[in-house]
């Protein structure tokens, strides 16, 4: 809701002689000058006065010519103008906020009135602006008692925003800070001297302009536990666990936190997460592109996850790292002395060709990575894994925009590989090496340009998925397929296959999914399908089977879906 407040403008200006403003158009006139000195602008908001410093405004003097226009404008930053001459005459002053919006308490973040006034010759004259002025700009309320200066050791909080900061004392405490707000994210960090140590801990406030009512955050609160700036809240040295995302949708007062929890009975502080917060796609502000100072330390931090933020550095010193994920944030730089992950994630980050080798260096001195995914980084081409000879599961998908990449011969090297999912390659065939990953339970070319299933899929002996959809498949689905004993689920979704359904299915007795919708079959659907006692999900739509006389066996399985 709009906060309308009535600003009443203070302006003193005194009128000294010798001096004259004069148009640069026009001739000097011969009379008596003076010059202009601006004292001091207040302004008196929801009765509190509060003093515009000089280096927050711009000041633009305007003549009035015998037209009635204003013209010969000049701006000045400040109050200071001892030097600028003035003749008699008509004038208009402009009084705008010269600054990018930082915050300070009761100053809107946008100032613009306007005022005419006389100056007769050989005048000194004092000018009062009152003027009603309409304030868009939200509030918001950071509340400290003065007490709580004298419980905590040089107590400081800092307001934080992407245009700057503003930082609170006891000196300069108002008790009800009031800020005008217009962006979504905030940050309120609240810095004390603990033990000869000064420690931190850090809020985010998301500012919802749709709200009717006032934001406020009472400090008291945030610093009312019994010891708010212990470790386990602020250096975090037993931190093992580490959580932002911008999934979570905030009410009318939504609030972030950065805190630990330590479970009962743990050792280690083993969780810490961001919560209720929804800042779509890196629109948070960029005060919060690197870790909160709350997080100095990571020693044991074993789990990293941050998504869709601003972020675009990671700490140095996570050298227990286990999990880190990262997903569509401005990463583009890695950390070093990082040899521990089990597990990395790198999704929709801002890395390009240049940093290839960087990310291939980084994941390969993990010697115990299990499972990797690389996605929609425009690398141009895959890091070499090969040396993660432990890897069991890697995902790769999309990584070159033009549309060029095929498989990399190296995968066929990672003898422990349990799952392959691979999309958007232009890969023809899936390449023959990969009989030779004999551990194999999972195959996916998602999104290529397969046109066939290979025949020595049936060397793959402990296989139980395939999902070759959205290929170029065609022709009818070979036999050797049927001789996968140990498949669970059959995806082949959008692709052209033609013929019938082979009852040969009916071999596949551990087969819970078949998707063979969207393709080109044709001819009944045989009653064998029956015979698959574990089938739940049977996918047959979008094709030119017989669907009129459906076999009553297939009718009374008892399936999860049956689509035809």
């Amino acid at each position: 809701m709009k906060n309308y407040s009535l600003a009443i403008i203070s302006v003193l200006l005194l009128l000294l002689s010798n001096c004259s403003l004069v148009d640069k158009e026009e001739t000097t006139p011969s009379v008596a000058e003076g010059y202009l000195n601006l004292e001091e602008i207040s302004i008196n908001l929801n009765n509190k006065t509060v003093v515009l410093p000089p280096e927050m405004i711009n000041i633009t003097y305007k003549s009035k010519k015998e037209n009635g226009q204003f013209s010969s404008e000049f701006t000045k930053e400040g109050y200071d103008l001892s030097e600028i001459p003035f003749s008699p005459g008509s004038y208009k002053v402009i009084i705008q906020r010269s600054d990018n919006k930082t915050p300070l308490p009761g100053v809107p973040l946008t100032i613009l009135l306007e005022k005419e006034f006389e100056i007769e010759d050989q005048e000194t004259l004092t000018l009062n602006i009152n003027e009603e002025i309409t304030i868009d700009d939200k509030l918001m309320s950071v509340s400290i008692t003065d007490n709580l200066f004298s419980k905590f050791e040089n107590l400081k909080v800092t307001f934080k925003s992407k245009s700057g900061e503003y930082i609170i004392d006891k000196e300069n405490n108002q008790v009800d800070n009031t800020f005008f707000v217009e962006e979504e994210a905030y940050v309120v960090e609240c810095q004390a001297d603990i033990n000869g140590k000064t420690k931190y801990l850090t809020k985010v406030i998301l500012a919802d302009v749709d709200s009717l009512f006032r934001d406020s955050i009472v400090i008291d609160d945030v610093l009312g536990g019994s010891s708010p700036f212990s470790d386990s809240n602020t250096t975090l040295s037993l931190l093992t666990y580490f959580r932002l995302v911008s999934g979570f949708e905030s009410d009318k007062n939504g609030q972030v936190y950065f805190s630990a929890n330590k479970k009962e009975g743990a050792q280690h502080v083993s969780e810490i997460e961001i919560y209720r917060f929804h800042i779509p796609y890196n629109r948070l502000s960029s005060s919060l592109s690197v870790a909160p100072k709350d997080f100095t330390n990571y020693d044991s931090l074993s789990t990293l996850i941050i998504e869709d933020s601003d972020f675009s550095m990671l700490p140095e010193n996570l050298t227990q790292l286990e999990y880190l994920r990262l997903f569509n944030s401005n990463f583009n730089t890695l950390p070093k002395n990082v040899t521990n992950l089990k597990s990395a994630i790198i999704v929709w980050n801002s890395f390009d060709s240049n940093d290839r080798d960087d990310i291939q260096d980084f994941l390969t001195s993990n010697k115990n990575l299990e499972f990797c995914q690389i996605n929609e980084n425009s690398l141009k081409s895959y890091p070499d894994l090969s040396l993660c000879t432990k890897l069991k599961h890697i995902v790769l998908n999309g990584i070159d925009h033009n549309n060029s990449q095929v498989l990399p011969e190296w995968v066929s090297k990672l003898s422990n590989l349990e799952s392959l999912t691979y999309r958007k390659g232009v890969d023809t065939s899936i390449p023959e090496s990969i009989k030779n990953l004999q551990k194999l339970q999972q195959l996916t070319f998602e999104n290529c340009k397969l046109t066939n299933i290979p025949e020595w899929i049936e060397e793959l002996p402990q296989l139980q998925e395939i999902n070759f959809t959205s290929n170029q498949i065609d022709g009818e689905i070979p036999t050797k397929l049927f001789n996968c004993d140990q498949l669970k689920k059959i995806y082949l979704t959008r692709n052209a296959l033609t013929g019938n359904i082979s009852p040969d299915f009916s071999k596949l007795k551990n087969l819970t999914h078949l998707y063979l919708n969207e393709n080109n079959l044709t001819g009944d659907i045989p009653s064998d399908i029956s015979q698959l006692n574990n089938l739940e999900y049977l996918h047959l739509q979008f094709n030119d089977l017989n669907t009129d006389n459906i076999p009553q066996e297939i009718l009374n399985m008892n399936l999860i879906e049956f689509k035809y």
